[in-house]
């Protein structure tokens, strides 16, 4: 054994102290009553014995999610499925046309639902790529088309474009 050893096997039990010894040298150990700790002198200076970081700790259980925010508001449903019909002359549409519009052979005029209500709405695309040349007027059969009383004029080539029942003032209004 080597000296300055303690070996035990029943353990060894520590007097509290409420005050370090006195003329401590390197290694001494003694147990801190009021801090409840074992303290070791260590190059001219008392510190916590084992007060060192240790391995880290398992995760802790993830905790329960925040409540959402409230739902928006859901928009309107477009028109889905394949083109309804396909025109090259003039057409009263009906709420939920999608129409093919081929103005190659010359201009057009399609009239818009009579009576329509909110979200009502019809899509137009341009199948023959001749708006700019030949262009297809929407009127809006007594109902404003973006705020006026004026018909609407499709100019731009191979365009795909729908018109939606807003209210009475805005009347049908362009989206894309």
């Amino acid at each position: 054994m080597a000296l300055n050893t303690i070996k035990s096997s029943s353990g060894i039990t520590l007097t509290p102290q409420s005050a370090p010894p006195a003329n401590p040298q390197n290694g001494d150990i003694y147990y801190d009553s009021g801090l409840n700790k074992l303290q070791a002198y260590q190059n001219g200076a008392w510190g916590d014995l084992g007060a060192g970081s240790g391995a880290t700790g398992v995760q802790g259980v993830t905790g329960i999610a925040g409540v959402n925010g409230a739902t928006g508001i859901q928009g309107t449903t477009g028109i889905e499925g394949p083109i309804t019909s396909f025109k090259t002359a003039n057409y009263t549409a009906v709420v939920n046309d999608f129409l093919g519009v081929d103005t190659s052979a010359g201009p057009f005029t399609v009239t818009l639902p009579a009576t329509p209500s909110p979200n009502n709405q019809v899509r137009f695309a341009d199948m023959g790529g001749a708006l700019s040349v030949n262009n297809l007027t929407i009127n809006g059969n007594g109902s404003n088309i973006l705020g006026s009383a004026s018909n609407f004029v499709a100019d731009t080539n191979n365009i795909d474009f729908s018109v939606i029942y807003y209210n009475a003032t805005r009347g049908w209004v362009v989206v894309n």
